[in-house]
């Protein structure tokens, strides 16, 4: 039978499941399962799944050896593993039915912060996923934007909520910007397609291009992809210089799409000046907008010329002449993307052009076509069976704080968890955080909150995150200065690049940012409620 354990769940933990505590408690201590440290140390190519896997739930909870009530930890991520697999073989009934029962076991422990932010925040999700398969969609959204509202300074939580946000994605993409640049092109993206977002998408790409964004060349980040469905990644985008001509064509036939029209044909020039010296063919496969935009050509050649085209003919309809921009739009020999802008022009042109007078690309269905750009398979209500597997390792495990790093106390010699900072320039520094017992989400908050507590120390009412990188640690031993074995489980690291300032004085180089501003008042009262006051 304990075998059943780690099939239902994959945890390493076949020793807490024994009666004998001591030997409970030193295994455990050995294997890190006693803080949320657990969740680096599950054994997933262990676990079964699908049916597989409910039958090794259910032998676990049928053994009895929960009759006596002990073991409320181990009981409700039992039941938790049971509801993951109901929901991988779509059975959204059963998966609820032992969601509801996770509180009755957990009994007053439920009341805890701790548990609340943790094991029920994943309650909440699941219940959401659960009642999407059921075609409950106002239920669901309410539990998805609870789960969201619940850790809003976690990327990876953040990101898990998105995948199935509709009416509410957008101010979940507007937290993650400020925990990561990495996430402007997702917004700026999303506010194209957003109705009565033009202006504000506008000037999103506008600040793309001052800020010399632009998409790197490959696309590593498998677990993004799948919360984002291919959409973006958060490792795409990088800062450099000087934005890319695509990027740079985005914001000009942003600029036209609201009759922004000397901004969009500045912003046209500096594309096509950008061309000049790039390879003849360049492959775009992986850029960033393509994925976004369906685009038709692997050529950034192609790409900018079509952008020109949109542009031109925005100007020739906001001057009147609306033959010569339909004329424009049709006379292309390219196949365009399906872009918002495009969209927003044949739909402004076919209110005031007969249908018999429509050609080539006016006889779009705009209606239709905005439909189904605004409903993109990515934040669909499908769940596939990879996604739904990876929450075992996504999704946070329970949480108690006598089991997780304390806030106080800074990095040293014989001290390996905690914070250190090291000052790079004026008002800006590099913070990191480690735990070696706390979960991923617990130290990424953690840098956050010692983030916000240098911000106040300086006097400054906010801040903005310039680069975030979590880390997984893992120890290994050595013989002779040679790594032996595979390495146990160490902890995780979150490291920050701030930038202290005042959001009302803001120098020039930080106002096309001003939307990223974390405030220092309140991130410091959100997580010290939690990590300081709370211990105490």
């Amino acid at each position: 039978m304990p075998d059943e354990w780690v099939k239902c769940d994959g945890l390493a933990s076949r020793a807490s499941h024994t009666k004998d505590l001591g030997n409970a408690l030193l295994m455990a201590g050995t294997l890190g399962l006693l803080g949320s440290i657990a969740e680096s140390g599950s054994k997933a190519h262990y676990r079964e799944v699908g049916e597989a896997g409910i039958a090794a739930c259910t032998t676990v909870l049928a053994s009895g050896y929960f009759d006596d009530g002990g073991s409320w930890e181990r009981h409700v991520n039992i039941l938790r593993a049971r509801a993951i697999h109901y929901l991988e073989v779509k059975n959204g009934d059963a998966a609820l039915a032992d969601l509801q029962k996770i509180d009755e076991v957990a009994g007053s422990h439920a009341d805890d912060i701790f548990y609340q932010r943790s094991l029920g925040l994943s309650v909440k999700y699941l219940e959401g996923v659960a009642l999407i398969m059921n075609d409950n969609a106002d239920a669901a959204r309410g539990a998805f934007k609870a789960f969201s509202d619940m850790r809003p300074y976690s990327k990876n939580l953040q990101s898990l909520g998105l995948k199935y946000m509709t009416d509410d994605r957008l101010a979940v993409i507007e937290r993650m910007v400020r925990l990561d640049s990495d996430y402007l092109y997702l917004h700026a993206t999303l506010l194209d397609i957003q109705d009565g977002q033009e202006v504000k998408a506008a000037e999103n790409w506008a600040h793309l291009v001052a800020g010399g964004f632009r998409k790197k060349a490959s696309y590593k980040t498998a677990e993004m992809q799948e919360s984002f469905s291919g959409l973006v990644s958060a490792k795409d985008i990088q800062i450099i210089t000087t934005s890319d001509p695509v990027t740079i064509g985005m914001a000009a036939i942003a600029a036209a799409r609201v009759g922004q029209m000397a901004q969009a044909e500045a912003f046209m020039e500096q594309a096509k000046t950008t061309l000049v010296g790039a390879p003849e063919k360049q492959n775009d496969r992986e850029d960033i907008i393509r994925r976004l935009r369906r685009l038709s050509t692997d050529n950034a050649e192609d790409l900018v010329g079509m952008q020109d085209v949109l542009v031109k003919a925005y100007g020739q309809y906001y001057n009147r002449d609306l033959v010569g921009a339909r004329d424009t739009l049709v006379s292309s020999s390219k196949k365009f993307p399906v872009w918002p802008a495009l969209l927003d022009l044949l739909e402004k042109l076919q209110r005031i052009i007969p249908e018999e007078n429509r050609l080539g690309l006016m006889k779009v269905d705009v209606e239709a076509a905005w439909f189904k750009l605004r409903n993109t398979k990515a934040f669909s209500n499908k769940t596939g069976k990879n996604f739904v597997t990876s929450l075992f390792e996504r999704l946070p495990s329970l949480e108690k704080k006598s089991q997780m790093n304390s806030y106080s106390g800074k990095v040293w010699f014989f001290k390996g968890s905690g914070f250190s900072e090291k000052e790079l320039g004026k008002d800006r520094y590099e913070i990191k955080f480690v735990g070696d017992v706390s979960s991923r989400t617990v130290v990424e908050e953690l840098s956050l909150l010692r983030a916000a507590d240098l911000a106040r120390q300086s006097k400054k009412t906010g801040f903005i995150i310039s680069d975030i990188t979590n880390y997984t640690r893992t120890r290994y031993s050595t013989y002779n200065g040679v790594r032996m074995g595979a390495g146990t489980p160490a902890g995780y690291m979150t490291s920050l690049t701030v930038t202290f300032v005042d959001p009302d004085k803001l120098p020039d180089r930080w106002i096309m940012h001003k939307g990223r501003i974390l405030m220092t008042d309140k991130v410091w009262q959100d997580l010290s409620s939690v990590y300081v006051k709370s211990k105490n």
